[in-house]
């Protein structure tokens, strides 16, 4: 579990949405296979939006360098140039990149209702969303 902040100030605890199915993808701006990532993952989000499905969409910024606040400045300018549909948090301490033992960046987890990890993916690869899709698509249905 953890509680991290939106780039609002607001507070997003991950078992706070046990009963939904949450998509999580850790990124920071001077990650290059994040930043192509991204935009796959913000048209997962419209479609999960589109579709009315109980599903949660969240970047995490985290690994950043400097100060909380040059670490939130970083991401702030890169989340507002880019105007990606969804959320992103903003991890100052990297504690979630311990939490779940990352050893590089993107990292995208799929975590079913129950709050259990149903996929993982290390990296990017194009036609990533089509199979981030399938896999919310089976989590939502109970069958991931």
């Amino acid at each position: 579990d953890f509680t991290l902040s939106d780039l609002d100030g607001g507070k997003v605890q991950l078992s706070s949405l046990r009963g939904e199915v949450v998509v999580l993808d850790f990124w920071a701006s001077w990650c290059g296979p994040c930043k192509r990532g991204l935009p796959s993952l913000d048209k997962v989000a419209k479609w999960a939006a589109a579709e009315n499905l109980p599903v949660k969409i969240f970047a995490i910024n985290t690994m950043e360098r400097g100060s909380d606040e040059q670490r939130t400045s970083l991401a702030r300018n890169y989340w507002e140039q880019q105007k990606f549909s969804f959320p992103t948090l903003v991890d100052l301490t990297d504690i979630s990149v311990s939490d779940y033992r990352l050893r590089g960046i993107p990292a995208t987890f799929v975590i079913g209702r129950d709050g259990r990890i149903l996929n993982f993916h290390g990296g990017f690869a194009p036609g990533m969303d089509e199979q981030l899709k399938k896999e919310i698509t089976a989590a939502v249905s109970g069958k991931g």
